[in-house]
Order: C-alpha cells, then sequence, then structure tokens
C-alpha cells in the first residue's frame, strides 16, 4: 500500500511541474515581416537572471520552456546580427510571442590580427616562416634554423626530430628531389609564407594507409614570387694574400605547372660547388655505388681534416652550373630534368707526425709536411617521368654522370721529396622503372633497373725529385653491370597489408690492378645472383593507436669469382634468412614509442680477392685475405618522439644496440718504411651501444630557441696490430647546446656549442681526451637596414701529450640592406693567425696535425633580390 501511495504522490508532483512550466512560441521576422531571421537567439530573464534560450530555425518559429517562476511577468529579448535587439515584457503564462527586428549598422572597433607561429592540420605540421625570421636571415636554409623541432647540419641536411626528410617540395613539386641545398641556399627568405612539415608521408598516392616513418618538407611561396620569374645575383670582391671573387646569379620561376630554377656561379673566395649539388636522400637502395671498384681499391688519398670550417684553411676555385626543371603534363603526371656540371679545385698545407702501435714501449714514428691540390670535375643528369593516381603509379628515372678528378699531393718526409699523383675517371648509368597498380583489394608492383659502372682510368704514381727513376706506379680499372627485377602483390584486409615480394639480382664484376709492370697483378672476376623472398605484413590499429609490421627475409646467394692474377677462387652458395619487426605506439597525438629489431646477413664482395698488394700511398700498401668476408648482425633500437607545437616544446631520444659477427679480422703491419693493411681468416665480434637525445623549446617573446642534444656510445672490437690480436674498448659522450636569442629588436645572438670526451681501453692502458668548440655571431642593428656583426670560432682541444690546444679566430662585419641590395663589407680572421695544430686519435695510433690556415681577407660584396 505505502509504495503505491508514493507513487501517486511523485506523479502528483510531476503533473504540477509539468502544469507549472511557461511555453512561449512565435515568430521572428525582419521589420517588413518578409524574411525569416534564422539563427537568433530568443533568452528569458527573471530577476535579470536567464532562465530559457532557444535558436530560431530556418521557417523563422522558435520554441522554448520556461521553468515555474513565483512572479507576474518575463522579459524576453531577441538579439541577430545585422539587426538591432529588441526587448519586451510579457505575463508569465504560456503565450505566442511574434517579433520583428529592424535593421541595424554596426561600426567594428579597429583591431590587429597577427597569423599564428605554428599550425596543425592533420598530419601536417605549419611555420609560418615571416613569424620567426631575425634581422640578418636571408635565404631559406638562415629561416630554417630558427623553426623549432628542424635542424639544419652544416652540409645543408634538414632533419625533423632527428629524421633527415624524405622529399623536398616547392609548392607540392619535387623539383630538385635531394640536392635541395639549391632551394635553400639560393631562395630568398622572405619569398616563403610557410613551411610544411609532412607526417606519415607517401610520395605515392596509391601507399596511402601503409606504414611509414617518411617526413617530408613543402615550401608555400608568396603570391608575388609565382606567375613570373624572380631570382637573386651577388658579386664579391676581396683580398686576402691574393685577390679573391664570386660571382653568382640564380633565377626560378613557379607556376601551378611548371617549375625552373637556374644557377651559374664562379669564385676563388669559397667552397660551393659540390656543396650546392650535393644529394641528402639515397634514391635507389640497390644502386651501384658511384666511386667504382677501383676507386675503392685504391683508396682516397686526399688528406685530413682539422675541426675547423674549411674556409679556414682551403683555397678553393669552383664552377657551378645547374638547371633543374618540372612541368606538370596532367593532373596527375610530371616530367622532371635535373642537368648540373661542378667543378672544384682545393689546395692546402699541413704537417703530420705519425706514431704507430708497434708492439713495444716506443712506437714507430713518421714525421712528414703535406701540400694537397686536388681537382674534380662532376657532371649530371637526371630525367624523370612520373604518373602518380590514386589507383596507381609509374616512374621511370634515368641518370647518368661522371666524375674526373685529379690529387697532387706532395711529400717531404726526412731525405724524400715525393711527388703522388692520383687520376680517376668513373662513369655512371642508371635506369629504375616502378610501375604499381590497385586492383579491388589488391596492389600489384613490378620494378626493374640496370645499372653500369665504369672506371677505365684509374692511377697512382708516386716519384722521388731525387732519384725519379726509382717512380712507382699502380693502375687499376674496373667494371660493374647490374640488372635486377622484381614484383609482388599486396593484399588489404580491414587495417592488414599482407606482401609477398620476390625479387631476383644479377651483379657482374670486373677489377684488374698492376703495380710496377708484372710486380704485382690482380685480374678479379666476379658473378653474384640473388633470389629474395620476404613475405611480410602489417597491422594498423584504428585511429593509428599502434602500428605493427614485419617480415622474414628468405635469400638464396650464388657468389663466384677468380683472380687470373693470382689462381685463387672463391664459391658462395647458400640460403639466408633474415627476420625484422617494427612496432609503433602512439600514447597519444603528441607522444609515440618506435621500437624495432632485425637480424640480418651480408658478404663482401670481388674486392676480398685482390690478394696481390695494391700501392695506396707512398708508404701504404693494402692485400686482401682471399676469403670472403661473411657478416651476420642483430640490432635493435628504441625511439621516443615527444611535441607540443603549440607550446613550441619537441624532444626526440633513441637508444640502439648491435651485435656482429665476422669472420675476416683487419690488420695492420707497420715498419719504418711501410704501413701493410688487409686481413685474415678469425672469427670475432663486435658490440655497440648508442644513446641519443635532443630537446628544442622556443620562446617567441623574445626570439629565443633554444636545443640541446646529447650522445653516449660504447663499443668493443678486436684489432690486428704488429701480429697481435688486441681487444679495444671505448666509450665517448657529447653535449651540443645551441640557441638563438633576440631579446631586442636591435641585437641578436647565436651560439652553437660542442664538448666530447672519448674513453679507450686496450692492453691495460686507459686513455681519454677531450675537444670544446663554439661558434659565436652577434649581431647589432642600430637602424633601418644596417647589421653590424660580430663571429667567433673558438677551439679547445686535448693534444696527445695530454696538454690543450686553444685557438680562437675572429670576424667582423656590417651590411646594409636598401629594398632589394644588400652590401656587406667583412675581415675575417682579423687577429692573423696563420697555423692550427692539434691530435687526433685512431684506434692504437695517434696523428699529430699542424694546419696552415689563410690570412686576414677583406672583402666587399653586393648581393640583388628581385
Amino acid at each position: 500500500m505505502i509504495p503505491r501511495v508514493f507513487i501517486f504522490m511523485l506523479l502528483a508532483l510531476c503533473s504540477l511541474a509539468v502544469r507549472g512550466q511557461v511555453s512561449v512560441t512565435g515568430k521572428v521576422r525582419d521589420a517588413a515581416g518578409k524574411d525569416a531571421l534564422a539563427g537568433a537567439v530568443v533568452r528569458v530573464y527573471s530577476g535579470g537572471k536567464l532562465k530559457a534560450y532557444a535558436s530560431v530555425g530556418s521557417d523563422g518559429d522558435y520554441r522554448l520552456k520556461v521553468p515555474a517562476l513565483a512572479v507576474d511577468s518575463l522579459d524576453v529579448t531577441v538579439q541577430c546580427i545585422g539587426f538591432s535587439t529588441v526587448k519586451r515584457r510579457i505575463a508569465n503564462r504560456s503565450a505566442v510571442v511574434d517579433f520583428r527586428l529592424p535593421a541595424a549598422s554596426t561600426e567594428l572597433r579597429e583591431v590587429s590580427v597577427s597569423v599564428p607561429r605554428i599550425n596543425i592540420l592533420g598530419d601536417t605540421l605549419v611555420y609560418n616562416l615571416a613569424s620567426y625570421l631575425g634581422k640578418s636571415d636571408v635565404t631559406l636554409e638562415d629561416g630554417l634554423k630558427k623553426l623549432p623541432g628542424i635542424e639544419v647540419a652544416g652540409s645543408g641536411k634538414i632533419s625533423y626530430q632527428g629524421k633527415g626528410i624524405s622529399n623536398f617540395y616547392i609548392e607540392g613539386m619535387d623539383m630538385l628531389g635531394g640536392r635541395y641545398n639549391m632551394a635553400t641556399r639560393n631562395l630568398p627568405a622572405d619569398y616563403v609564407t610557410d613551411v610544411q612539415v609532412l607526417n606519415n608521408h607517401h610520395d605515392a598516392k596509391i601507399d596511402k594507409g601503409a606504414q611509414t616513418d617518411d617526413v617530408a618538407l613543402n615550401i608555400k611561396l608568396k603570391s608575388k614570387v609565382k606567375f613570373k620569374p624572380v631570382g637573386s645575383s651577388d658579386a664579391l670582391v676581396g683580398y686576402g694574400g691574393k685577390w679573391l671573387y664570386r660571382l653568382g646569379a640564380t633565377g626560378m620561376m613557379f607556376t601551378p605547372k611548371f617549375q625552373t630554377m637556374l644557377s651559374v656561379k664562379a669564385g676563388n673566395f669559397d667552397e660551393f660547388a659540390m656543396g650546392d649539388l650535393r644529394s641528402h636522400i639515397s634514391v635507389y637502395r640497390y644502386s651501384a655505388k658511384k666511386e667504382g671498384l677501383a676507386s675503392s681499391a685504391l683508396g682516397n688519398l686526399g688528406g685530413s681534416t682539422p675541426p675547423l670550417k674549411s674556409g679556414r684553411y682551403i683555397s678553393p676555385e669552383d664552377r657551378s652550373v645547374s638547371l633543374n626543371f618540372m612541368n606538370k603534363l596532367s593532373d596527375e603526371s610530371s616530367l622532371k630534368v635535373n642537368a648540373s656540371y661542378a667543378y672544384t679545385s682545393t689546395e692546402y698545407a699541413y704537417t703530420q707526425t705519425t706514431e704507430y702501435y708497434s708492439g713495444t714501449a716506443n712506437p714507430i714514428v713518421i714525421r712528414e709536411r703535406n701540400t694537397p691540390f686536388s681537382h674534380v670535375h662532376n657532371p649530371t643528369l637526371d630525367l624523370t617521368y612520373t604518373s602518380n593516381r590514386d589507383d596507381s603509379y609509374l616512374s621511370n628515372s634515368f641518370s647518368a654522370s661522371g666524375q674526373f678528378q685529379t690529387n697532387d699531393f706532395n711529400t717531404l718526409s726526412d731525405a724524400l721529396d715525393l711527388r703522388q699523383h692520383r687520376s680517376l675517371r668513373v662513369f655512371n648509368l642508371n635506369d629504375r622503372f616502378s610501375w604499381r597498380q590497385r586492383i579491388g583489394e589488391r596492389i600489384w608492383n613490378l620494378s626493374a633497373e640496370a645499372s653500369c659502372n665504369i672506371s677505365p682510368v684509374t692511377d697512382l704514381r708516386v716519384t722521388d725529385s731525387n732519384s725519379p727513376e726509382e717512380s712507382a706506379l699502380q693502375t687499376l680499372s674496373g667494371r660493374t653491370l647490374r640488372g635486377a627485377l622484381g614484383g609482388s602483390t599486396v593484399w588489404l584486409l580491414r587495417g592488414w597489408r599482407l606482401t609477398l615480394p620476390l625479387a631476383v639480382d644479377f651483379t657482374s664484376d670486373e677489377v684488374e690492378s698492376l703495380l710496377d709492370a708484372m710486380d704485382s697483378r690482380n685480374d678479379v672476376h666476379g658473378k653474384r645472383l640473388n633470389i629474395d623472398v620476404a613475405p611480410g605484413f602489417e597491422y594498423t590499429a584504428p585511429g593509428r593507436r599502434f602500428e605493427l609490421s614485419g617480415n622474414i627475409g628468405l635469400q638464396a646467394l650464388f657468389f663466384h669469382a677468380r683472380n687470373r692474377g693470382t689462381g685463387e677462387r672463391i664459391s658462395h652458395d647458400r640460403p639466408y634468412i633474415s627476420p625484422s619487426v617494427r612496432f609503433k605506439y602512439n600514447f597519444t597525438p603528441n607522444v609515440s614509442a618506435l621500437v624495432r629489431g632485425g637480424y640480418s646477413h651480408s658478404i663482401g664482395d670481388v674486392l676480398d680477392l685482390m690478394t696481390a698488394p695494391i700501392m695506396t700511398s707512398w708508404r701504404s700498401r693494402r692485400a686482401a685475405s682471399g676469403i670472403l668476408a661473411r657478416n651476420r648482425a642483430f640490432t635493435s633500437s628504441l625511439g621516443l618522439d615527444f611535441k607540443k607545437p603549440f607550446e613550441f616544446w619537441f624532444a626526440n631520444a633513441d637508444i640502439s644496440y648491435s651485435r656482429t659477427h665476422r669472420n675476416v679480422l683487419g690488420s695492420q703491419y707497420v715498419t719504418d718504411s711501410q704501413v701493410t693493411v688487409g686481413g685474415l681468416a678469425n672469427d670475432n665480434s663486435s658490440q655497440s651501444m648508442t644513446a641519443m637525445a635532443s630537446v628544442t623549446k622556443q620562446w617567441p617573446d623574445f626570439g629565443g630557441k633554444f636545443t640541446i642534444g646529447g650522445s653516449y656510445s660504447w663499443s668493443r672490437s678486436e684489432m690486428m696490430q704488429q701480429e697481435r690480436i688486441i681487444p679495444y674498448f671505448g666509450r665517448s659522450f657529447s653535449l651540443t647546446p645551441r640557441f638563438n636569442l633576440a631579446p631586442w629588436r636591435w641585437v641578436e645572438l647565436n651560439w652553437k656549442g660542442s664538448f666530447t670526451k672519448t674513453f679507450s681501453r686496450y692492453l691495460g692502458v686507459h686513455d681519454s681526451f677531450d675537444m670544446m668548440s663554439n661558434d659565436f655571431r652577434l649581431s647589432f642593428y642600430p637602424g633601418s637596414g644596417i647589421d653590424l656583426f660580430g663571429e667567433a670560432e673558438i677551439v679547445r682541444k686535448q693534444l696527445s701529450d695530454k696538454s690543450r690546444k686553444n685557438i680562437s679566430l675572429f670576424d667582423l662585419g656590417i651590411s646594409y640592406k636598401i629594398r632589394k641590395v644588400k652590401l656587406t663589407l667583412r675581415a675575417d680572421n682579423i687577429l692573423d693567425t696563420r697555423t692550427y695544430y692539434y691530435s687526433l686519435y685512431s684506434g692504437l695510433d695517434t696523428y699529430t696535425y699542424t694546419y696552415s690556415l689563410r690570412p686576414r681577407t677583406i672583402s666587399l660584396s653586393v648581393k640583388f633580390t628581385k
């Protein structure tokens, strides 16, 4: 009985509450009563407090319920953009109330609109470049260095969150490929609006959905740059022991269908030819080595490089011409042409003292004075056709290149006055075809590649000026022909991608060497056939919460080679298994972890059969073991990625471990007159562990970007010196802080530091060495367009006797920019420092160098931008 009474009372109270509600309905129109004011807001107040509200529908009607109130009246207001607000008091009872709103004009207050420095659009991070630029930033490369999360190395290579970029686009077109230095170093920063970072990038549309860690950049240009020719030109004249000059012009044009860039430069002030045309992206995984077999066997005759900028000690002479062209034939297809020619000539001088481990308490000491001269000609041509559709991909790339190099390496050692002359000619041809087609839930792939590498002339002649009749001549020649054919099919099954690839790769190698007529002769011919099957899988969870992929590489390898000069042979036919796995987990859109692991096999090449000695310098010989090198390696890594773009925090960390087993142990034997490098049959292993981390934070309010990077490495290996196997342990750590700071409009400071300490342990000997370097630039802006700047390069390096060597090099300058013209007057090495010496430690050996530096240099340059 009681529950029934309770239910009755509850229903009664609800009935009273419903009857106590007030229903207000009506229409809202303009003053003429013709147009419904959809979106207007109707509010009901009592005692100044909001009690109910509703929006007007597309038909002009509104309806709202007001709770029961112990009042006699209600206040109703109606608001709509572009119309005057109407207020009305009504009785506290249900009613139909219509409104007509008169039009009203609103005077807007003055506001300032600022473009956000950073924005996120899906997987794309967008930087507004202008908001990061300092007053001394001129080129796109200068601007990229200011962006949080992006780093630009001294070579020009661009990395995002510690990872090199896979593509470089300008307005969505990849005209330059890996040679993007042409754009970053020649494109004025004020031509650019945005820099887009494309995460999880695929250059082929058909690959959308496949797992990738690739990151690309896309440069967005200002409208004034598009549809008309633009460019820059510069000229420089100076004196630093001799007259110096530089002339250059770069023209560009960017349209939605067509892009081109032409650059012509010449000068002897600094190096630029090879730097501007350097490729930072490896396009083909299996492409033949461009230097060729003969060059690899002979080695590099060039000298060492000190821990200074090359412009401090090298006297260059550079020329370069580059033409880049890309045309969209349709929305999906394009044709790209890249042609270039680079010439560089360098000269410098240094003294070298080498202490070789001799197996006794007294090392073998060699002292020499070296003067290297180098001349390199490098022409290249690349043609690429691409059809990039959602359901198909077709690409064919042809490339041709040549390298013509001569090195004159003059050496004074004791009573010897030696002339070493090295000559190298290398020609490369390569063509790669790729086709992919999606049919239903399957993707079919076919690829083919053919390449040819020829080294018809490679030689080294060593002559003693005191006894020219006792000269020695080492000649080499080589040829590599390669053909590859591959195919695969991919099944797409609800987040899964199952792959079954098959590849066949055939290589034919020939290399010959001759030292002093018939004294030492190699004539090696080899053939290699790889048949690979690597079934794999990928799974991507909904929302890309995590990704899992792996494959099992099954390889049948057939290798046969013969040295006709020495009669030795190698035959190696066997299968290999190389599994790998990858797992990525996205904790949040801003935090992710990546784990990789794999087990791989690799073997040497025909150079392992070059058992007759090859002269690589006036006192060095190299001889192979005659045993095919076989390596098997286990590698693993863990990477962490963190970013808060809107708070300008970026961080990444990576730790990796590898263990490698080898069947050949490298060896070195030193006497007073000769260094012999080779190998012998001996199973050995090595281990290494590396940890790296980097954190970047930007404070826009005072123009500050702070980055601190660090690394730690540990290694264990074995080496043979003086016929003794020696275990070697090494450790090192480094810190690389950097910051850009502009707290006021009239000053800007840039600093890049580095500190490295290395530890080694072998045969009861414990050593440690350290080096610290600093690069500073301080700019003052006393007036419009004026930049007073000072630069410093300070290096502190430990020498072999545990003492430390300091060197400080200073530069000063002033620049003035008026409209499109910039004038710069600068003085380099103002203290006229002429020498620098330091030590280098390589295994058990110690190398001490003394370099001749370029004298004080005064220069005046003018740069014009259109």
